[in-house]
């Protein structure tokens, strides 16, 4: 099954595919600033949840791809329990 979540990257919003090993992919519009290191905050969770690991775009595409490495497996994330030290 495919896990999908909505995430921001500083300004730009990206649909986030799950491609397994906590890896995701997404597209990103071709002038949008994402680059590789760039923190994923995902809304819907209130957190951050990974980072950019690389960007690949081509003139001849509307879109730059973006790749993104997960710390945690999101489609088992049901609930966060942070604490304050």
């Amino acid at each position: 099954p495919s896990s999908e979540i909505d995430v921001r990257i500083g300004t730009s919003p990206v649909h986030l595919f799950g491609r397994g090993g906590q890896n995701a992919y997404g597209q990103a519009a071709r002038g949008s600033s994402v680059n590789s290191g760039d923190v994923v905050f995902a809304p819907s969770l209130g957190h951050p949840v990974g980072l950019v690991g690389a960007v690949a775009s081509s003139s001849a595409e509307a879109y730059q791809d973006v790749f993104v490495r997960l710390p945690e497996n999101l489609g088992g994330t049901s609930l966060v329990y942070v604490l304050s030290l």
